[in-house]
């Protein structure tokens, strides 16, 4: 479908759970992609500490999922119970924890994303790189169809940060 979009010149928009619609100037979208369907766990290896979601993965049902297991995903978020794994990366969403665990750049093992003219890229980290194929600053946003991201043993603090001033 983005391909043929691509060939045809029409603008196609990647939605998932709409908790970062405010951010950019979409302007006038010919279709709109909802990732909503696109959405689980493809692998979670406890023992290597690695989960593979697809993109249109609810954070709020990674976390359900990897705290049965003992682990979590050291994102937070805001709108987490409806922000998707996919737009937590488009937007580069990373919350408070970021300052202890890193972006969410750091987070990321590997991407498989769809490129706007449907090309699939991959993207693996090395020892020496990160995936920053998969984390764009503000430029066209590619949809996100798989993400592998490392599952750290634990659970969050209950712990939040509190900012109080005049």
């Amino acid at each position: 479908m983005l391909a043929e979009a691509s060939r045809d010149r029409r603008t196609v928009r990647v939605v998932g759970g709409m908790t970062k619609s405010y951010i950019g100037d979409a302007g006038d979208t010919d279709t709109e992609v909802r990732t909503s369907g696109l959405a689980g766990i493809v692998d979670h290896v406890p023992a290597d500490l690695t989960v593979t979601v697809v993109g249109g993965t609810r954070m709020a049902d990674l976390a359900d999922a990897l705290a049965r297991a003992g682990q979590f995903l050291p994102l937070d978020p805001p709108h987490a119970d409806h922000a998707t794994i996919g737009g937590i990366i488009a937007a580069n969403s990373n919350g408070f924890w970021r300052a202890r665990y890193g972006g969410v750049r750091d987070l990321l093992i590997g991407t498989r994303i769809a490129l706007p003219d449907g090309t699939v890229a991959r993207s693996r980290a090395t020892a020496s790189s990160r995936p920053s194929l998969a984390v764009p600053t503000r430029s066209p946003r590619p949809a996100r169809s798989r993400v592998r991201h490392p599952a750290p043993k634990g659970s969050p603090s209950n712990a939040r940060l509190a900012m109080i001033g005049d």
